[in-house]
């Protein structure tokens, strides 16, 4: 209420005015994290904000319903508010305030977060940070009707699965018509469109920390000795989308000393699309490899998942014979399956360098006059200019790439169901860690999601120690092994009980637990097992949990994973029925 009577005394009928819709956004801002307006933007991909109940359903744009209620939890803004601090910056939910924030100023913007530190490699020829108008005379955006997936270059900066990312998304815009990655890109003409900003100032909504955030900054980019750009951007001279983009998603990053990502991050990053990694592994049994292709063939073709492909360790003798670079992210541009040969058109963000193998511009022996009409490429005039796109058959896709990322269209999904939380997990015997984490859940039907709940009546907590006698480490040391302090578990007298054991330790160690049976109360019943262990050493902490345990006596014994490593440890045990634990050993 001061901020408004300071403005209405203000002499100046303009500044008063300004000043008056400056206060009138934060408080829209204001009222929209505290949930008590909750308007959504247009979005390509999924709603703006989140909901935390199932309870009547509300269709909130076509394909795509959300369900439950259209307020946060104070715990949701809680976790909210702490996902906007990344990288020693502040990201704040991006609202559709936002649509209404000042881009025009009488002297140009400058971001007040400062300049992006630069990589290594940049240092090396960095002369000054120029503005884009100082670069280009006749600067755009987007250069002509469409953004062009060919002329998306890397340079310097480790980020090719971003660079192949923004490749795929251009290519959908162009080849499906509609708004992908230039739709999270602000100042906007009245067609709805990304324009360039003299006065220097960009907005970029990106999905990051579980919902769409607000990534100010302003047009400076690096520039090298020999005035050549030090940043991804595109061939065509004049157009900045690429660069400014790159720029954003640096910032949240905490800098251009990018140490590298995966598509799935970086595309849901830029259009919420739902990741999925799919590993190629063809020697594994249940790899279907006609499957995935067909999937992602079906996938591309209809516009529903955007798809990247990477590489994973090669040798220099590897790379230099492929063309191939190591653990390198390649845009997936085509699948297609022509007389049984499966072939995938791939981009290298570098624009430069490609596959010399079979189907690649220098093969000889597999092109034929027929596959070339069909699939309208010239291996003689893609010699030519080597532009980093290239063909490659499916045989060798799986041979020497790692992993496949897809991102698909959450519009498939008739239901969106979210919640952002936070848990205090114990994972370290010294301290404890607090994650904060988004769950998001998509359907084609509506449904109900909510945590599973559990009902504990007993729960105790035991402090004990591995000595000099009792620290007799993992059953790979049977001499020893039984050396462990040992506890006697009296469970009952309920039948099917849950039983929960964890074990804390210092983190320098790795722990186990292994629970073995005594004696159950009714004899007629079968023991659900004879011991259970909790698999792999963990450091500093393992549970074993345990669902339908007849009543009884169990042995519990906790152990490092090797032998004299001493020090203390603490119990916890959580049952649905009465529990006794005394040490026996």
């Amino acid at each position: 209420m001061k901020t408004v009577e300071m403005i209405l005394q203000i002499p100046d009928k303009d500044a008063r005015t300004r000043l008056n819709k400056f206060a009138t956004q934060a408080l829209d801002r204001a009222e929209e994290l505290k949930g008590i307006k909750r308007e959504n933007i247009p979005s390509p991909s999924m709603p703006l904000l989140p909901t935390i109940s199932v309870k009547n359903p509300a269709r909130t744009q076509p394909h795509l319903g959300l369900a439950g209620s259209q307020v946060y939890t104070e715990e949701e803004k809680k976790v909210l508010e702490h996902g906007s601090h990344i990288n020693s910056n502040v990201f704040v939910p991006f609202m559709s305030v936002d649509l209404k924030d000042k881009f025009v100023f009488s002297i140009p913007f400058t971001d007040k977060d400062g300049f992006l530190e630069l990589a290594p490699k940049q240092k090396k020829d960095f002369i000054e940070w120029r503005r884009i108008s100082e670069i280009c005379e006749e600067p755009k955006l987007v250069y002509g009707r469409c953004v062009d997936f060919y002329s998306i270059k890397q340079t310097v900066i480790s980020d090719c699965s971003l660079v192949a990312s923004l490749a795929v998304a251009a290519l959908y815009e162009k080849r499906f018509g509609r708004q992908l990655i230039t739709s999270i890109i602000y100042p906007r003409n009245s067609k709805d469109e990304p324009i360039y900003n003299s006065s220097g100032k960009y907005s970029i909504k990106l999905h990051v920390n579980g919902v769409p955030r607000k990534v100010v900054i302003d047009d400076y980019l690096p520039i090298g000795r020999h005035n050549q750009l030090l940043c991804s951007y595109s061939n065509n001279k004049s157009e900045f989308w690429v660069s400014l983009l790159e720029k954003a998603y640096m910032k949240v990053m905490g800098g251009y000393d990018f140490p590298g990502s995966n598509s799935n991050i970086d595309l849901h990053a830029l259009t919420g699309w739902i990741p999925e990694r799919v590993a190629i592994r063809p020697k594994e049994a249940d790899f279907n490899s006609d499957y995935i292709f067909e999937r992602l063939q079906n996938g591309l073709a209809q516009g529903r998942c955007l798809i990247t492909v990477a590489t994973g360790e090669l040798s220099d003798e590897e790379s230099e014979r492929t063309g191939l670079v190591a653990t390198h992210a390649y845009a997936v541009l085509d699948l297609k399956e022509i007389d049984g040969v499966k072939l995938l058109q791939l981009k290298n963000p570098w624009s430069h360098l490609r596959w010399k193998g079979n189907y690649s511009e220098l093969d000889a022996v597999h092109w034929t006059a027929e596959l070339q009409d069909l699939l309208g490429y010239d291996p003689r005039l893609a010699a030519q200019v080597d532009n980093g796109c290239f063909w490659i058959d499916y045989h060798s896709i799986l041979n020497f790439f790692d992993v496949f990322y897809l991102n698909w269209n959450p519009t498939l999904f008739q239901y969106t169901y979210c919640i952002h939380q936070y848990t205090l997990v114990v994972s370290q015997y010294e301290k404890t860690a607090t994650i904060y984490y988004t769950l998001r859940a998509f359907c084609r039907d509506n449904f109900e999601l909510k945590p599973l709940t559990r009902v504990y009546y007993q729960t105790h907590e035991i402090q004990g120690e591995w000595n000099q006698q009792t620290s007799g480490g993992c059953q790979n040391h049977p001499e020893t092994y039984k050396n462990n302090p040992k506890y006697r578990i009296n469970l009952g007298p309920k039948e099917n009980s849950n039983l929960v054991c964890e074990l804390r330790g210092p983190k320098v160690y790795q722990v186990g637990l292994e629970l073995i049976v005594g004696s159950l109360v009714d004899p007629d019943v079968t023991a659900p097992f004879v011991s259970k262990v909790t698999g792999t050493y963990r450091s500093g902490f393992c549970v074993l949990d345990l669902d339908h345990l007849p009543a009884g006596i169990y042995y519990l014994i906790p152990s490092t994973y090797l032998p004299h490593q001493e020090s203390p440890f603490i119990l916890n045990f959580k049952a649905s029925t009465n529990i006794v634990v005394d040490r026996v050993q």
